[in-house]
């Protein structure tokens, strides 16, 4: 018998780095990085509009309540970039601000004063609105060019719900390391219907340990029960 200390050191002394792989980020899934994740795009990759409304141009300056505009025209998100003039644009969540356009105002917070097809054609401010507002800006959550996530991070759901944003679909993840699991004691039984005889009890050890190491990413490789003679092990 020798000490956990003397051990366990002569399990990093025998350890040795383990290769990397390249996979899909949909099977990298619980996977550790190898090595850094810098992004090639900004995220959002444009600015666009938090809320359902009405984008204008502000320029700086708070709007009053009361002040009217022309509706110009209508940005559903997916749309591409339109040219911005000096009116209101009806504007839909996660839409392109058309350009020069800088702020957005929240459809319930208008007044509709004229209508055509269905669509406003002119507009009203129930109250005043801050420049700037309910806009997402380019690069708000990621810029081009950053680290987000570093080697040795596990890839756990936020990871890959990022990853997917920023355009990443495979990852370069170290190698499952392989553990085999070996039970010891001749009073074990592992199989859950076999019955107790005297002296006897269940293996609640190996399920346990077999469990940490597959959560900590390991390739189990169950190797059975042994009895306490060391002869057997």
């Amino acid at each position: 018998m020798i000490a956990y200390s003397e051990a366990l050191q002569h399990l990093l002394d025998a350890a040795t780095p383990l290769p990397t792989e390249r996979l899909p980020l949909h099977e990298a899934g619980g996977r550790t990085l190898a090595s850094d994740v810098i992004s090639e795009q900004s995220l959002p990759p444009f600015d666009n509009s938090a809320m359902d409304g009405f984008a204008l141009r502000a320029n700086g300056a708070a709007f009053d309540s009361g002040t009217e505009f022309t509706v110009q025209g209508w940005q559903a998100a997916g749309d591409a970039g339109a040219e911005g003039g000096e009116g209101a644009w009806e504007i839909m969540t996660g839409a392109r601000m058309p350009s020069g356009l800088d702020t957005v105002v929240p459809v319930e917070n208008v007044e509709i004063l004229a209508s055509e097809d269905g669509r406003p054609t002119r507009i009203a401010l129930k109250g005043a609105v801050k420049p700037g507002q309910h806009v997402r800006l380019r690069g708000q959550d990621v810029s081009d060019g950053e680290r987000v996530l570093q080697a040795g991070q596990v890839l756990d759901i936020n990871a890959r719900t990022l990853l997917h944003a920023i355009g990443v679909g495979e990852v370069a993840v170290m190698a499952r390391p392989k553990a085999a699991v070996i039970a010891t004691g001749k009073e074990l039984v592992t199989e859950a219907a076999q019955a107790l005889e005297s002296g006897q009890i269940r293996d609640s050890n190996r399920p346990y340990l077999v469990g940490r190491l597959q959560a900590a990413g390991a390739e189990v490789v169950w190797q059975g029960t042994v009895g306490d003679d060391g002869r057997n092990c």
